[in-house]
């Protein structure tokens, strides 16, 4: 039988199945730190008063006024199912640094590699499908643009497709990946202060969709051992987004 290739045994030192992927049977954990802002636009809005509830026209004076920003820490769990499938969860908050309460947010993701083959000396080409799903809530008080303090209570979720494509050498992994986005949002907006008289109450309750279903992102992941890794990506377009995580491999 032929000896396996210097890269073949790098790969099951590092606990690494095909592209990406843990090897079958394996388990991981890791720490995800991100900063996410999405850019929406307004399907509906519907103000809330004393006197009652009024459909609102949607104009493009203030459709785009109102992007998702919040950072996110997770857990995630990973599991080979085999060299090329795998399946991951998230559990973690979501909050903004200077006027929210922490919210949970929640995921599930499959990812399946799709090829991978002999590339450039010892390195190896992959590519690799990817879906991802997460759903959660969002808090926080923001100044609007005529100055008025409102409190934002949001809850939200994502589904996203990807194609990633990527080359492995020894330690280090580069990729870009292409992707879909499809993001809805239910968002309740009160006005805290100088609410127009006579009300005692003033709100709005925004239904809030992605602008752009089409984005991109890169990254690197490198292998400290057979057992930790870390890696870091950005999203850009549909979803803005900057990632950093430190995984342990069982």
């Amino acid at each position: 039988t032929p000896e396996p290739t210097q890269l073949a045994v790098k790969m099951k030192e590092l606990n690494r199945g095909l592209g990406r992927n843990l090897r079958a049977t394996s388990f991981a954990l890791s720490l995800k730190q991100s900063y996410i802002d999405i850019d929406t636009e307004i399907a509906e809005r519907v103000s809330v008063t004393d006197t009652g509830r009024t459909t609102l026209p949607v104009t493009t004076d203030f459709r785009h006024d109102f992007p998702a920003s919040f950072y996110m820490t997770t857990i995630n769990a990973r599991f080979g199912l085999t060299d090329f499938v795998e399946l991951y969860a998230d559990v973690g908050a979501t909050y903004d640094f200077d006027s929210s309460e922490p919210r949970y947010v929640y995921g599930l993701g499959l990812r399946q590699n799709l090829l991978e083959t002999d590339f450039y000396k010892s390195s190896k080409l992959y590519f690799a499908f990817l879906a991802d799903f997460h759903k959660g809530q969002f808090e926080e008080d923001y100044k609007s643009k005529d100055g008025n303090t409102w409190h934002k209570s949001s809850d939200w979720r994502e589904i996203m497709l990807k194609l990633e494509g990527g080359i492995v050498y020894s330690r280090l992994i580069v990729f870009v990946c292409g992707n879909y986005l499809d993001y809805r949002e239910t968002t309740t907006r009160t006005q805290l202060e100088n609410l127009p008289a006579p009300y005692t109450t003033y709100k709005y309750e925004d239904e809030l969709e992605e602008k752009d279903h089409w984005g991109f992102f890169g990254g690197v992941e490198y292998h400290l051992t057979g057992h930790s890794v870390i890696y870091v990506e950005g999203n850009y377009n549909n979803r803005n987004s900057v990632t950093a995580a430190y995984e342990y491999r069982f």
